[in-house]
């Protein structure tokens, strides 16, 4: 969602991406402190392992990733995240878990820097029997700190300056700390229905107005 604004209000790719990772970094450090213990170091050095070559792939993409068409494949996946039924959902695939985290670490290096998102494609690669809900999330939410790590630091080799944003980071940053703490509280205070329902009209409001931005833009001639 965070990613689908920062393309809404025209921010081309080179900058739209990693300024939603310095964001997404703050948020899943942050939440991390309370799960870094849970941690499964294994899958953690497995993931990092398979996102290296991903990494250097997509260093070899940036500058020719088009803006609208990166605001079309947010925009897919953020609708199919948010109405595809179960049926039509990525499963598990039968394969190993060693693999499984090594193809994580591949596909969403890059997926995070072609076009910005990683977790639709890579989540279902985390699901482990034999973990309970703090190992997933804890080891779920280091996996994603690297990536954006991993996307700040290539996007600022090719010329991202973070300093050149920060009157924009700084009050984002504070916004995300603030929706967090009223998630948190609002969470056991909203039903489950309810909560789909807001979760998936602000959404899909989003995904409007990003494919009407694409749209004015081809018709204005402003590709």
């Amino acid at each position: 969602m965070l990613l689908a604004a920062l393309f809404a209000v025209d921010f081309p790719h080179e900058v739209a991406v990693p300024l939603h990772g310095v964001i997404m970094l703050i948020t899943y450090a942050t939440a991390l402190l309370g799960y870094f213990r849970h941690v499964s170091r294994r899958a953690f050095f497995q993931f990092i392992i398979g996102s290296l070559p991903g990494f250097a792939l997509g260093a070899l993409i940036i500058g020719h990733v088009d803006r609208h068409f990166a605001q079309i494949a947010i925009s897919i996946i953020i609708l199919y995240a948010t109405w595809a039924p179960k049926s039509f959902q990525i499963k598990n695939p039968l394969v190993s878990t060693d693999a499984n985290m090594v193809a994580a670490g591949v596909i969403g290096s890059v997926s995070s820097i072609a076009i910005g998102a990683a977790s639709t494609f890579i989540s279902p690669l985390y699901l482990r029997k034999e973990w309970d809900t703090k190992t997933l999330m804890g080891t779920k939410m280091a996996c994603v700190a690297f990536l954006q790590v991993g996307k700040i630091g290539i996007f600022s080799f090719f010329g991202f300056n973070i300093q050149d944003h920060i009157s924009l980071l700084i009050p984002m940053s504070i916004c995300v700390i603030i929706g967090n703490i009223i998630g948190v509280y609002w969470v056991g205070r909203i039903s489950s229905e309810n909560y789909r329902v807001l979760y998936r009209s602000v959404l899909t409001v989003a995904v409007i107005g990003l494919f009407v931005d694409v749209i004015v833009d081809h018709l204005s001639g402003n590709k």
